[in-house]
C-alpha cells in the first residue's frame, strides 16, 4: 500500500521536502483538529515582576538622600558588606546606623542610592514606603505593629 507521497516517487518525479516551519504549521493544525489548546503570552513579563507577588519581609525605602533597609522578624537583614565599596554607603566616612531588623543610610549621592536599589531588589528586598517618622520609630522599637495592626502578625 503504497500512499501518494511514494507514488511520485516511483514515476521518478521529484519530491520535495517540506520546511520546518510547515512540518511545525502541520503539527499545530494537527493538534487544533484533536481539541489541544495552549495559551503564548509574548512579551514574557520579567521574573522580577512575578518573585515581587512573594513577601519575603525585607523591604526598602528611600526618602531624598537617605535609604532605609529593614526586615520584619522573618527576614534576614542583608550583610553590609554586599554593596560595592564604591558606592561609599556603609564606610567610615558615611553617615549610617545598623541593628538586627533595619539599617539607615543618610545623606548618600543619588547614584549610589540608585545602585544600592538594584543590589537590594536582587537580593529579594522590595520598596515599601512609609513615612520617615514611622521608619525611625522602627528602628527604635523594632516592633513592626508601627506600620499599622495589620502587618503586625
Amino acid at each position: 500500500m503504497l500512499g501518494s507521497a511514494t507514488s511520485g516517487l516511483i514515476r521518478g518525479e521529484r519530491s520535495e521536502r517540506p520546511t520546518e516551519r510547515e512540518v511545525a504549521r502541520r503539527i499545530i493544525e494537527y493538534l487544533r483538529r484533536r481539541g489541544y489548546v495552549w495559551y503564548v503570552q509574548y512579551p514574557r513579563p520579567p521574573i522580577v515582576e512575578r518573585e515581587r507577588l512573594v513577601d519575603t519581609g525585607r523591604y526598602y525605602s528611600r526618602q531624598s538622600r537617605d535609604l532605609f533597609i529593614y526586615v520584619r522578624e522573618r527576614g534576614t537583614m542583608i550583610d553590609p558588606d554586599v554593596f560595592p565599596e564604591e558606592l561609599a554607603l556603609f564606610d567610615s566616612e558615611s553617615a549610617w546606623r545598623i541593628n538586627s531588623h533595619m539599617a539607615i543610610v543618610n545623606d548618600a549621592e543619588e547614584q549610589s542610592l540608585d545602585s544600592a536599589e538594584t543590589v537590594l531588589s536582587l537580593h529579594g528586598f522590595r520598596q515599601w514606603d512609609h513615612p520617615r517618622e514611622v521608619l525611625e520609630i522602627y528602628f527604635a522599637l523594632g516592633d513592626f505593629s508601627v506600620f499599622g495592626e495589620q502587618y503586625a502578625k
